[in-house]
């Protein structure tokens, strides 16, 4: 790292100082300080980020099967909303047909139903 790539307020009006006995003191400062800064950069070099992906790809498949499922309900969705437009025009056709009541027709169409899921 370069004085360049250094933030401009990384060192906040620092100049060193006129007496060598301050000047020691200011340079002992500074070891410590980027003691400190290489100690932190090594944990964060040293820091196991594996389980951040295991986490992700663990997400990733539960999306994934979720989207699967997602696909087969609005595939299932479907084909029961065109049974029920079928069933709801059989309805209306044998009201409309037919000499018997709403209910009647209504209740043969249920039993209809009834012996196509058996």
């Amino acid at each position: 790292m370069t004085d360049n790539d250094m933030p401009k307020d990384f060192f906040p009006n620092a100049k060193p100082s006129d007496d060598y006995t301050l000047l020691r003191k200011q340079f002992g400062s500074l070891k410590t300080m980027l003691n400190c800064v290489h100690q932190q950069l090594s944990f964060y070099q040293k820091k196991d980020y594996s389980l951040n992906e295991s986490r992700l790809n663990s997400l990733e498949k539960s999306i994934e099967s979720e989207r699967e499922m997602n696909a087969t309900l609005t595939d299932e969705n479907q084909n029961l909303t065109r049974k029920l437009e079928i069933a709801e025009k059989a309805l209306d056709w044998m009201v409309e047909n037919s000499h018997e009541s709403y209910e009647t027709c209504a209740s043969k169409a249920r039993q209809a139903l009834v012996d196509i899921r058996d």
